[in-house]
C-alpha cells in the first residue's frame, strides 16, 4: 500500500489541534522563506508558536514547528500583504472546509476580518488571503489564464470550492449507509474514492482492507466526531518516514509505525524531511549546472591559451610580412588581394606570398601584420601563466563540485548565492542590505561562504548584525582593514586551514598595509568581538584571537 498523502483525515485532525492551540493567539510576525511557504508566528500565553504552511505540490503540508526557517532579505509581495493585514490580529478559529483539503484561519485584525485559506489541491495548491467581503486580497500563486479552473487574482471574488458528494465525515449515517449499499459488491477502491468527498486513496484502501469495511468506516467517523486521534508516523522498510496519519492504519506493518505526540510533529517528521530533501536536490542541481557552465568556460579559455602558443610560431612570419610590405609599399596598388615579394630575410631571398586586405593601403596592411605579430607574441608570453591559473581554477572548481555533492541542506543554502559557483569566488554584492551598507559575498575555493565589509558601515553591520556568534571573524592586526567572516553554520571546527588562509588574504588585500610584504591577520570567533560604547562604525575590540601571516599579492 502506498503511504498516505496530506489527506482530508489528516487535515481534520490537524484543524482540531490548531484550533485548540492557536485560537486567541496574536499574530506577531509573518515570514515567507520561499515562494511556496509561509510561516506565521503567534503568541498565546505562555508560548510563541510558529505555523508553517507549504503549498509545494510534491510535499504540501501545514503544521506547528519549532524550527526557525531562513528568510530572504526582501519580503515578497504576498508576505508584505500578510504583514499589513494580519500582524497584530487575533486568530478566531482554525477549521477545515467540509471534507476538502482546505484549511482556513480566521483572523480579526486592525484593518478588518480576514481568512487565510490554505488550499492543498494538488498542482493548484495555494494560500489565499480573503477579506470580509469574500474578495481576494492576495495569493501566493496567481491563476488567471482563461484555461484556469478557478481564477485566483487580487481584487477578484474568492471562488469557493464546491463538492456535491456527501462528506465522508459530516454526512448523516443514513446517507453514508445509502451510498455504501449502492456500491458494487464487493466495492472497488476507485468507486469508494469517487463516492465521497474527503475519501483519499489511502483512506479508501484502509477501509477496504478491514474485515467489515462499512463497520470500520462507521467506527472511524465516530472517532473523528469525538476528536479521538492518535497521530503516527509511518515508516518504510528502512525505517525512514514516508507519511503521517491521525490513527494507526490496520493494514500498515506494526513494526513500521511510530507514535507521535501531536499531529503537527507527525506531519513535520514525515513531510518536512522530504521537503528539505527536495529543496536540497533542487539547489544542488542548480549549483552543479552552474559549475558545469564554468567548467566549459575554463575549457574554452584553455583552448584559447594553447592556440596563442601555437600562433606564436607565426609571429616572426607576420613581422617579416609587415617589414616587406613597408619597404615595397610604393609598388603595391590599393585593392590588391595578395602580393609576392622577395623575402630578404630568407635564404636566397625566396619570394614570399602575402595576403592583403583590399580595402587597406599597403602601409595599413603592414601595420595590421605588425599588430598581429605583437599580439601573438604578447599572448604567447602570457599563455603559460594563463594555463597554470586555469588549471588551478579547474582544480578549485572540482573541489567545489565535490563540496556541493556532499553538502547537507543548511550548507547548500549558504552556498546558494549568485556567483558562488565560480571557482575563484569573485562574487559581487548581491544581498539587499540597508542603504549605505556594502558587503561583498564570496565563496572560498573549498566552498565556504565568506562575507567582507567594503566600507565602515558595511564592516559595522557585518560584525554586529549580519554574522552569527560561531562565524569566524578576520581583521588585519594593528592596521585599518576590512572586516570579514566565514559563515560556518555552527561548524567552525570544520573550516579547513586553506579557507582560513584564503579569507585572511582577502582581508589583507583590503587593508592600508596591502603593499607590505607579509601581513599579520587576526581571526577569532565572532562571539569574542565587541563594539565599545559610542565607538565609530567599524571600530571593535576582540580577544582569543589567533594570527595567520599572509601576502596580499593579487587583485581584489
Amino acid at each position: 500500500m502506498k503511504p498516505p498523502s496530506f489527506d482530508s483525515l489528516t487535515i481534520r485532525a490537524l484543524a482540531a489541534e490548531l484550533d485548540r492551540d492557536l485560537v486567541g493567539a496574536q499574530v506577531q510576525k509573518v515570514y515567507q522563506p520561499d515562494e511556496q511557504t509561509v510561516v506565521l508566528q503567534a503568541h498565546k500565553y505562555p508560548h510563541n508558536r510558529r505555523l508553517l504552511i507549504n503549498v509545494n505540490p510534491g510535499v504540501f503540508r501545514a503544521h506547528l514547528t519549532e524550527s526557525d526557517p531562513r528568510n530572504p532579505e526582501g519580503p515578497p509581495a504576498f508576505c508584505m500583504a500578510l504583514r499589513r493585514f494580519l500582524e497584530g490580529g487575533r486568530i478566531l478559529s482554525v477549521q477545515q472546509v467540509g471534507a476538502d483539503r482546505i484549511l482556513v484561519l480566521s483572523v480579526s485584525a486592525a484593518l478588518g476580518s480576514f481568512r487565510l485559506v490554505a488550499e492543498f489541491l494538488g498542482r493548484y495548491a495555494n494560500i489565499v488571503l480573503v477579506d470580509e467581503d469574500d474578495r481576494i486580497v492576495e495569493a501566493i500563486r496567481h491563476f488567471g489564464t482563461p484555461s484556469a479552473i478557478r481564477i485566483i487574482l487580487p481584487n477578484r471574488p474568492y471562488p469557493v470550492v464546491s463538492d456535491t458528494r456527501p462528506s465522508v465525515w459530516d454526512a448523516p449515517d443514513t446517507v453514508i449507509d445509502g451510498v455504501w449499499n449502492a456500491l458494487a459488491k464487493p466495492p472497488v477502491l476507485k468507486e469508494v474514492q469517487d463516492s465521497f468527498s474527503g475519501m483519499s486513496p489511502f483512506l479508501a484502501g484502509t477501509i477496504l482492507s478491514a474485515d467489515d469495511p462499512l463497520a470500520y468506516l462507521v467506527s472511524l467517523r465516530k472517532c473523528v466526531r469525538q476528536g479521538r486521534f492518535s497521530p503516527v508516523v509511518l515508516l518504510d522498510g528502512n525505517n525512514d518516514p514516508v507519511g503521517a496519519w491521525p490513527i494507526v492504519p490496520p493494514a500498515w506493518p506494526p513494526a513500521q509505525v511510530r507514535t507521535a505526540e501531536t499531529m503537527s510533529r507527525a506531519i513535520e517528521e514525515a513531510y518536512g524531511r522530504r521537503s528539505d530533501a527536495d529543496k536540497r536536490n533542487t539547489i544542488a542541481r542548480r549549483l552543479l549546472a552552474a559549475i558545469d557552465r564554468e567548467a566549459r568556460t575554463l575549457k574554452a579559455r584553455r583552448e584559447d591559451a594553447r592556440r596563442h602558443i601555437a600562433e606564436a610560431e607565426r609571429a616572426e612570419e607576420w613581422r617579416v610580412a609587415g617589414e616587406l610590405l613597408s619597404v615595397n609599399a610604393h609598388a603595391i596598388p590599393r585593392g590588391a588581394k595578395s602580393v609576392s615579394l622577395a623575402n630578404y630575410y630568407a635564404e636566397n631571398s625566396a619570394p614570399m606570398t602575402i595576403a592583403l586586405d583590399p580595402s587597406l593601403s599597403a602601409r595599413e596592411n603592414a601595420e595590421a601584420y605588425f599588430r598581429k605579430a605583437r599580439k601573438a607574441k604578447t599572448s604567447a608570453e602570457r599563455a603559460p601563466g594563463d594555463l597554470q591559473r586555469i588549471a588551478e581554477l579547474e582544480e578549485a572548481l572540482e573541489i567545489r563540485r565535490q563540496a556541493v555533492e556532499s553538502a547537507d541542506f543548511p550548507t547548500l543554502l549558504d552556498m546558494d548565492t549568485p556567483g558562488s559557483t565560480r571557482a575563484g569566488g569573485n562574487d559581487q554584492q548581491t544581498r539587499a542590505f540597508p542603504p549605505g551598507v556594502r558587503i561583498k559575498r564570496l565563496t572560498s575555493p573549498q566552498g565556504w561562504p565568506v562575507w567582507i565589509g567594503e566600507n565602515a558601515t558595511g564592516n559595522d553591520y557585518l560584525t554586529t548584525k549580519a554574522s552569527d556568534p560561531d562565524d569566524i571573524w578576520f581583521h588585519v592586526r594593528a592596521a585599518a582593514s576590512a572586516h570579514a567572516v566565514i559563515r560556518t553554520a555552527r561548524r567552525s571546527d570544520q573550516v579547513p586551514p586553506e579557507t582560513l588562509r584564503w579569507a585572511a588574504e582577502q582581508v589583507a588585500r583590503r587593508s592600508e598595509v596591502k603593499g607590505s610584504g607579509v601581513i599579520p591577520v587576526d581571526y577569532t570567533l565572532r562571539r569574542y568581538v565587541r563594539k565599545p560604547r559610542n565607538a565609530t562604525p567599524g571600530r571593535v575590540t576582540y580577544e582569543r584571537e589567533k594570527t595567520i601571516f599572509v601576502e596580499a599579492g593579487g587583485s581584489i
